[in-house]
């Protein structure tokens, strides 16, 4: 989750909870390999849903 003065992530395992200046930091400890990267997804949950998303 991204606030206006840092990023918050928690995990779904194991109880992990980071808190960074900003999402970006996070991307680097989720990489395992050359196989597996993180990836941020931003939502706006403003936005009107494309056709056949459910709301």
């Amino acid at each position: 989750m991204a606030f206006d003065d840092h990023a918050e992530v928690v995990s779904v395992e194991r109880g992990l909870r980071i808190c960074l200046p900003a999402p970006e930091d996070v991307l680097y400890m989720f990489k395992v390999g050359s196989r597996i990267q993180a990836r941020l997804v931003w939502v706006n949950p403003h936005e009107a849903p494309l056709d056949g998303e459910a709301d």
